[in-house]
């Protein structure tokens, strides 16, 4: 089974995170710990207490990371990513941990109607996380207003030269708390920000 999990993880692998461990997030899989550039349980662990029990939806999910580390904690997870061998790769590691909780879908957010997420959603959403995405997309401000729309409480890292601006239109938005002012999961790359939004 690792042999394959290992395939499975270098199927996802893309620049620029070829050769940081097997894959972005580093995750447990099948009981057995595979390294990436992201540590996803020490990213979450200030806030842990905030997703039992809840309903939360990942834009930018990657590998799915963040959801699988959360899997014990949460009623269900939900997360969307433009690039179809990320969301495969992520539905398998579901399959081999039993997590039935958790679904995976493609939507590129620069392409693809943003309206149209919530009719892949099935149930109430308690809390949305868009994490270190801002950096990568044109539409963030549309994505953070359609977060908003969907659940009263948002996780939001932001990434980026133009972190201020981001930390201002989520302010318009949100009571924001930031939480970590370095990722320091990620020893490649420590610039981002941690915050926890709540709807005004």
């Amino acid at each position: 089974m690792k042999e394959k999990i290992e395939k499975l993880l270098a199927y996802a692998e893309t620049k620029p995170y070829v050769g940081c461990g097997n894959s972005y997030h580093a995750i447990t899989i099948d009981g057995e710990f595979f390294p990436g550039q992201r540590d996803c349980a020490k990213r979450l662990q200030p806030i842990l207490s905030e997703f039992k029990d809840k309903v939360v939806v990942d834009f930018g999910c990657n590998i799915g990371g963040m959801l699988h580390t959360l899997a014990p904690e949460i009623k269900q997870g939900v997360g969307f990513d433009y690039n179809r061998k990320f969301i495969n790769t992520a539905t398998a590691i579901s399959r081999v941990n039993n997590t039935p909780q958790l679904d995976f879908y493609v939507f590129d957010f620069e392409k693809d109607d943003l309206q149209q997420i919530p009719d892949l959603l099935f149930s109430k959403v308690d809390i949305c996380m868009i994490l270190s995405v801002a950096r990568w997309i044109h539409k963030w401000r549309e994505l953070i207003q359609v977060a908003h729309s969907l659940a009263d409480t948002l996780v939001y890292e932001s990434n980026g030269s133009n972190q201020a601006e981001q930390v201002k239109f989520l302010e318009t938005l949100y009571d924001i708390k930031l939480i970590a002012s370095r990722s320091d999961d990620d020893p490649r790359q420590s610039r981002r920000m941690l915050y926890l939004c709540k709807k005004k």
